[in-house]
């Protein structure tokens, strides 16, 4: 539902009609209404060709891949209508309508917690510092800190100039492979495989029973030789340590 929820903000840019008729696709999309057709349930699915509801996608390729098991019972109808009515808000859609994001966001606030960390105490006058710094490096790149140290009475060498400059050039490369689609298209692929991982070890079979036997991964336990005795001229004498009984007579007092 979330990527559902996304793809509607991102596929329908200055459209606030078109907006909130894809969160409604969703709902009725992967909710079970038994008083409904299917054909009734998927009205607000786009029908295009590309589209990703595969009940339409059935319809104009004639194959079979649409599943009913794969959506959730009636019952949960309930439980979301008051998430997705809050999640259809004008109000909220409205501060969607451009389809930006909160990454920048937070990249500047990672680049100021590396310069100062929350889990270590920093006081009032590094934390403006750090700011300052931080929104001249992310606004304007690192060669940004030359003028600072200008300012400073402190003139950068060439050496400094250059590390800048080649901070400058790594990041950009760096930010233009990020964004290609060969890297975006390997990082899906990434987090889905991670995703079916976690998937198969959390639902194992007999995982969460009482009676469960450990998985037998095929490795046997390593055992130690027993130490036997040998009478090798070498081996040092044990010695015995003998303790001496001690025999404590007590004297009867006198009354």
């Amino acid at each position: 539902m979330q990527n559902y929820y996304g793809k509607a903000i991102r596929g329908n840019k200055g459209n606030l009609e078109g907006m909130r008729s894809s969160i409604k696709a969703i709902q009725h999309h992967m909710i079970k209404n038994d008083e409904l057709t299917l054909e009734q349930q998927h009205q607000y699915c786009p029908k295009s060709s590309d589209t990703w509801c595969k009940y339409w996608k059935d319809k104009a390729d004639g194959t079979k891949l649409y599943n009913e098991d794969n959506r959730l019972p009636e019952v949960f109808m309930k439980q979301l209508d008051p998430l997705f009515t809050r999640l259809s808000n004008d109000d909220l859609l409205r501060r969607c309508l451009k389809g930006m994001t909160q990454n920048q966001n937070e990249a500047a606030n990672g680049v100021l917690w590396s310069k100062c960390p929350k889990t270590k105490f920093c006081g009032a006058r590094r934390v403006r510092i750090a700011v300052c710094e931080t929104v001249a490096v992310f606004n304007t790149g690192a060669a940004s800190k030359a003028v600072i140290m200008n300012l400073c009475g402190v003139t950068p060498g060439v050496h400094t100039m250059r590390a800048l400059r080649k901070q400058d050039d790594t990041r950009l490369k760096t930010a233009a492979k990020k964004v290609s689609m060969k890297y975006r298209e390997k990082r899906q692929k990434l987090r889905a495989q991670r995703k079916s991982k976690g998937d198969k070890m959390a639902y194992q079979p007999g995982g969460f029973g009482l009676s469960a036997k450990p998985v037998d991964t095929g490795k046997k336990r390593k055992r130690t030789p027993k130490q036997t005795k040998t009478n090798d001229v070498n081996e040092q004498p044990q010695i015995t340590f003998v303790m001496p009984t001690i025999e404590v007579v007590g004297k009867k007092r006198r009354t």
